[in-house]
Protein backbone atom coordinates (compact mmCIF):
# COMPACT_ATOMS: atom_id res chain seq x y z
CA UNK A 1 0.00 0.00 0.00
CA UNK A 2 1.04 4.19 -0.63
CA UNK A 3 1.72 4.27 3.18
CA UNK A 4 -0.17 5.56 6.66
CA UNK A 5 -2.69 8.25 5.82
CA UNK A 6 -5.27 10.07 8.03
CA UNK A 7 -8.29 8.76 6.34
CA UNK A 8 -6.87 5.60 4.48
CA UNK A 9 -4.28 3.65 7.09
CA UNK A 10 -6.57 0.67 4.93
CA UNK A 11 -5.55 1.91 1.40
CA UNK A 12 -6.11 4.42 -0.69
CA UNK A 13 -8.06 4.17 -4.02
CA UNK A 14 -9.25 5.98 -6.80
CA UNK A 15 -12.96 5.43 -8.56
CA UNK A 16 -14.00 7.09 -11.79
CA UNK A 17 -17.13 7.79 -12.47
CA UNK A 18 -19.22 8.60 -15.65
CA UNK A 19 -20.18 12.79 -15.22
CA UNK A 20 -23.87 12.99 -14.30
CA UNK A 21 -23.34 8.72 -12.22
CA UNK A 22 -24.86 9.64 -8.88
CA UNK A 23 -24.99 5.84 -7.63
CA UNK A 24 -21.26 4.96 -7.55
CA UNK A 25 -19.98 7.35 -4.76
CA UNK A 26 -23.03 6.60 -2.26
CA UNK A 27 -22.82 2.29 -3.11
CA UNK A 28 -19.06 2.34 -2.99
CA UNK A 29 -18.77 4.48 0.70
CA UNK A 30 -20.89 1.68 1.79
CA UNK A 31 -19.43 -1.23 0.25
CA UNK A 32 -16.00 -0.27 0.74
CA UNK A 33 -14.64 -1.19 4.63
CA UNK A 34 -13.78 0.87 7.01
CA UNK A 35 -10.14 2.23 7.07
CA UNK A 36 -10.04 2.66 3.36
CA UNK A 37 -9.84 5.93 1.74
CA UNK A 38 -11.37 7.27 -1.95
CA UNK A 39 -10.28 10.27 -4.03
CA UNK A 40 -13.53 10.15 -6.67
CA UNK A 41 -12.77 11.89 -10.45
CA UNK A 42 -15.31 12.33 -13.27
CA UNK A 43 -14.89 10.84 -16.84
CA UNK A 44 -16.14 13.65 -18.49
CA UNK A 45 -17.42 14.40 -22.43
CA UNK A 46 -19.44 17.23 -23.94
CA UNK A 47 -20.97 14.75 -26.50
CA UNK A 48 -25.03 14.41 -26.67
CA UNK A 49 -24.93 11.08 -27.96
CA UNK A 50 -24.28 8.16 -25.17
CA UNK A 51 -22.35 5.88 -27.22
CA UNK A 52 -19.83 8.73 -28.25
CA UNK A 53 -19.52 9.37 -24.38
CA UNK A 54 -19.12 6.30 -23.67
CA UNK A 55 -16.29 5.33 -26.19
CA UNK A 56 -14.24 9.05 -25.22
CA UNK A 57 -14.76 7.74 -21.26
CA UNK A 58 -12.02 5.22 -21.92
CA UNK A 59 -10.46 6.59 -25.25
CA UNK A 60 -9.10 9.17 -22.82
CA UNK A 61 -9.06 6.97 -19.75
CA UNK A 62 -5.05 8.41 -19.25
CA UNK A 63 -6.29 11.60 -19.19
CA UNK A 64 -8.89 10.97 -16.50
CA UNK A 65 -6.56 8.94 -14.49
CA UNK A 66 -4.02 11.90 -14.62
CA UNK A 67 -6.67 13.98 -12.58
CA UNK A 68 -5.57 12.28 -9.84
CA UNK A 69 -1.55 13.72 -10.43
CA UNK A 70 0.13 12.42 -7.47
CA UNK A 71 -2.44 11.27 -4.90
CA UNK A 72 -0.85 8.23 -3.29
CA UNK A 73 -3.27 5.62 -4.34
CA UNK A 74 -2.88 1.44 -4.29
CA UNK A 75 -5.62 0.90 -7.06
CA UNK A 76 -7.87 2.60 -9.44
CA UNK A 77 -11.55 1.10 -10.20
CA UNK A 78 -13.35 2.73 -13.39
CA UNK A 79 -17.16 2.00 -12.72
CA UNK A 80 -17.94 2.28 -15.97
CA UNK A 81 -19.70 -0.83 -17.58
CA UNK A 82 -21.28 0.66 -20.97
CA UNK A 83 -18.06 1.49 -22.19
CA UNK A 84 -16.55 -2.05 -21.97
CA UNK A 85 -19.28 -3.09 -23.62
CA UNK A 86 -17.90 -1.11 -27.12
CA UNK A 87 -14.28 -0.51 -27.22
CA UNK A 88 -12.88 -2.90 -29.19
CA UNK A 89 -9.30 -2.95 -27.54
CA UNK A 90 -8.75 -3.06 -23.92
CA UNK A 91 -7.11 -0.06 -22.95
CA UNK A 92 -4.07 -0.45 -21.45
CA UNK A 93 -4.22 1.02 -17.99
CA UNK A 94 -6.46 -2.16 -17.61
CA UNK A 95 -4.07 -4.72 -18.59
CA UNK A 96 -1.71 -3.98 -15.32
CA UNK A 97 -1.66 -7.37 -12.89
CA UNK A 98 -3.88 -7.21 -10.14
CA UNK A 99 -0.78 -7.71 -7.97
CA UNK A 100 1.27 -4.87 -9.66
CA UNK A 101 1.51 -1.38 -8.13
CA UNK A 102 -1.76 0.77 -8.72
CA UNK A 103 -3.39 -1.64 -10.60
CA UNK A 104 -6.75 -0.01 -12.61
CA UNK A 105 -9.66 -2.37 -12.61
CA UNK A 106 -12.44 -1.51 -14.95
CA UNK A 107 -15.92 -2.48 -13.23
CA UNK A 108 -16.83 -5.58 -16.40
CA UNK A 109 -13.48 -6.82 -15.36
CA UNK A 110 -14.56 -7.57 -11.72
CA UNK A 111 -17.50 -9.29 -12.60
CA UNK A 112 -15.88 -11.17 -14.74
CA UNK A 113 -13.07 -12.30 -12.22
CA UNK A 114 -16.10 -12.70 -9.56
CA UNK A 115 -17.69 -14.96 -12.19
CA UNK A 116 -14.88 -17.32 -12.50
CA UNK A 117 -13.74 -17.18 -9.02
CA UNK A 118 -17.67 -19.17 -8.17
CA UNK A 119 -17.02 -21.06 -11.13
CA UNK A 120 -20.51 -19.53 -12.57
CA UNK A 121 -20.59 -19.99 -16.91
CA UNK A 122 -24.35 -19.67 -17.41
CA UNK A 123 -25.52 -16.30 -16.48
CA UNK A 124 -28.89 -14.42 -16.42
CA UNK A 125 -28.41 -10.85 -16.80
CA UNK A 126 -30.15 -7.60 -15.77
CA UNK A 127 -29.31 -5.22 -18.33
CA UNK A 128 -31.63 -1.29 -18.05
CA UNK A 129 -29.42 -0.27 -21.27
CA UNK A 130 -31.05 1.00 -24.55
CA UNK A 131 -31.43 -1.68 -26.61
CA UNK A 132 -28.17 -1.09 -28.61
CA UNK A 133 -25.92 -1.42 -25.44
CA UNK A 134 -28.07 -4.13 -24.81
CA UNK A 135 -27.06 -5.81 -27.74
CA UNK A 136 -23.20 -4.74 -27.11
CA UNK A 137 -23.53 -5.88 -23.58
CA UNK A 138 -25.13 -9.28 -24.51
CA UNK A 139 -22.24 -10.30 -27.16
CA UNK A 140 -19.31 -9.08 -24.53
CA UNK A 141 -20.18 -11.17 -21.78
CA UNK A 142 -20.86 -14.20 -25.29
CA UNK A 143 -17.20 -13.25 -26.30
CA UNK A 144 -15.73 -14.10 -22.62
CA UNK A 145 -17.43 -17.45 -22.91
CA UNK A 146 -20.41 -17.11 -20.97
CA UNK A 147 -23.72 -17.89 -21.92
CA UNK A 148 -26.20 -15.86 -21.42
CA UNK A 149 -29.59 -17.75 -20.83
CA UNK A 150 -31.66 -14.78 -19.40
CA UNK A 151 -32.21 -11.31 -20.16
CA UNK A 152 -34.61 -9.62 -17.78
CA UNK A 153 -34.71 -5.50 -18.44
CA UNK A 154 -36.22 -3.25 -15.63
CA UNK A 155 -39.52 -1.26 -17.15
CA UNK A 156 -38.29 2.51 -18.08
CA UNK A 157 -39.08 4.90 -15.50
CA UNK A 158 -41.47 8.16 -16.54
CA UNK A 159 -39.80 10.72 -14.20
CA UNK A 160 -36.27 11.55 -13.01
CA UNK A 161 -33.15 12.95 -14.70
CA UNK A 162 -31.40 9.88 -16.45
CA UNK A 163 -33.70 6.47 -17.19
CA UNK A 164 -31.31 4.46 -15.34
CA UNK A 165 -29.56 6.46 -12.72
CA UNK A 166 -33.14 8.04 -11.24
CA UNK A 167 -34.09 3.98 -10.91
CA UNK A 168 -35.04 3.03 -7.26
CA UNK A 169 -33.67 -0.73 -6.36
CA UNK A 170 -36.94 -2.50 -5.24
CA UNK A 171 -38.24 -1.04 -8.84
CA UNK A 172 -35.52 -2.15 -11.02
CA UNK A 173 -34.87 -5.92 -9.72
CA UNK A 174 -38.53 -6.47 -9.43
CA UNK A 175 -37.88 -8.59 -12.37
CA UNK A 176 -35.68 -10.84 -10.36
CA UNK A 177 -38.67 -11.92 -8.00
CA UNK A 178 -38.39 -15.39 -9.27
CA UNK A 179 -34.42 -15.56 -8.86
CA UNK A 180 -34.94 -18.92 -6.54
CA UNK A 181 -36.43 -20.51 -9.74
CA UNK A 182 -34.12 -19.56 -12.37
CA UNK A 183 -31.73 -22.08 -13.45
CA UNK A 184 -28.30 -20.34 -13.99
CA UNK A 185 -25.19 -20.41 -12.47
CA UNK A 186 -25.17 -16.46 -11.07
CA UNK A 187 -27.71 -13.36 -12.32
CA UNK A 188 -25.18 -10.39 -13.29
CA UNK A 189 -27.00 -6.90 -12.93
CA UNK A 190 -24.56 -4.68 -15.19
CA UNK A 191 -24.80 -0.78 -14.76
CA UNK A 192 -22.88 1.14 -12.11
CA UNK A 193 -25.42 3.62 -12.16
CA UNK A 194 -28.22 1.80 -11.35
CA UNK A 195 -29.04 1.42 -7.58
CA UNK A 196 -29.28 -2.01 -6.84
CA UNK A 197 -27.85 -2.72 -2.77
CA UNK A 198 -30.82 -2.16 -1.19
CA UNK A 199 -32.25 -5.36 -3.09
CA UNK A 200 -29.28 -7.75 -2.92
CA UNK A 201 -29.94 -8.81 0.21
CA UNK A 202 -33.72 -9.83 -0.65
CA UNK A 203 -32.78 -11.38 -3.82
CA UNK A 204 -29.37 -13.43 -2.13
CA UNK A 205 -31.53 -14.89 0.54
CA UNK A 206 -33.95 -16.40 -1.92
CA UNK A 207 -32.21 -19.72 -2.35
CA UNK A 208 -31.38 -19.14 -6.05
CA UNK A 209 -28.15 -18.78 -7.53
CA UNK A 210 -25.93 -15.52 -6.55
CA UNK A 211 -26.33 -12.72 -7.08
CA UNK A 212 -24.08 -10.28 -8.30
CA UNK A 213 -23.64 -6.01 -9.43
CA UNK A 214 -21.38 -4.03 -10.96
CA UNK A 215 -20.61 -1.84 -8.30
CA UNK A 216 -20.25 -4.92 -5.65
CA UNK A 217 -17.69 -7.00 -7.75
CA UNK A 218 -15.67 -3.80 -8.73
CA UNK A 219 -16.05 -2.92 -4.52
CA UNK A 220 -14.82 -6.91 -3.55
CA UNK A 221 -12.26 -6.57 -6.71
CA UNK A 222 -10.42 -3.12 -4.98
CA UNK A 223 -10.60 -4.84 -1.52
CA UNK A 224 -8.91 -8.03 -2.09
CA UNK A 225 -5.81 -6.15 -4.00
CA UNK A 226 -5.57 -3.78 -1.17
CA UNK A 227 -5.36 -6.93 0.69
CA UNK A 228 -2.56 -8.37 -1.37
CA UNK A 229 -4.92 -11.02 -3.01
CA UNK A 230 -5.28 -9.74 -6.68
CA UNK A 231 -3.58 -12.42 -8.02
CA UNK A 232 -5.70 -14.78 -6.49
CA UNK A 233 -8.75 -13.57 -5.07
CA UNK A 234 -10.96 -14.86 -2.34
CA UNK A 235 -14.74 -15.87 -3.79
CA UNK A 236 -17.44 -13.33 -3.70
CA UNK A 237 -19.45 -15.35 -1.87
CA UNK A 238 -18.71 -13.78 1.52
CA UNK A 239 -20.33 -10.12 -0.07
CA UNK A 240 -23.37 -11.66 -0.62
CA UNK A 241 -25.34 -12.60 2.45
CA UNK A 242 -27.39 -10.86 4.49
CA UNK A 243 -24.57 -10.82 7.57
CA UNK A 244 -21.88 -8.77 4.92
CA UNK A 245 -20.78 -5.90 6.83
CA UNK A 246 -21.80 -3.49 3.77
CA UNK A 247 -25.49 -4.33 4.62
CA UNK A 248 -25.17 -2.99 7.96
CA UNK A 249 -23.47 -0.14 6.68
CA UNK A 250 -26.18 0.59 4.01
CA UNK A 251 -29.14 0.30 6.93
CA UNK A 252 -27.19 2.87 8.99
CA UNK A 253 -25.70 5.47 5.88
CA UNK A 254 -28.91 5.05 3.65
CA UNK A 255 -32.11 3.81 5.80
CA UNK A 256 -34.45 5.15 3.02
CA UNK A 257 -33.18 3.14 0.44
CA UNK A 258 -35.03 -0.23 1.83
CA UNK A 259 -38.13 1.50 1.93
Amino acid sequence: MAGPLEYGRAGLVGVLTPQANATVEPELSVLLGPDIGVVNGRMTCPAPDLRARLVAYFERIDEAIATFADAPMDAIGVACTGASYLVERVPEPFQRPWDGPRPVVAAVEAIDRALRGIGARRLAMLSPYPKWLTDACLAHWGKLGYEIALLREPAPIEKGYHPIYAQRSRQATGVLDDVAALDVDAVVISGTGLPTLAAMPRLNRAGGPPVLSSNLCLAWALEEILAGRGAAPRPVTAWLGPDAPWVQRLRQRYPSAEG
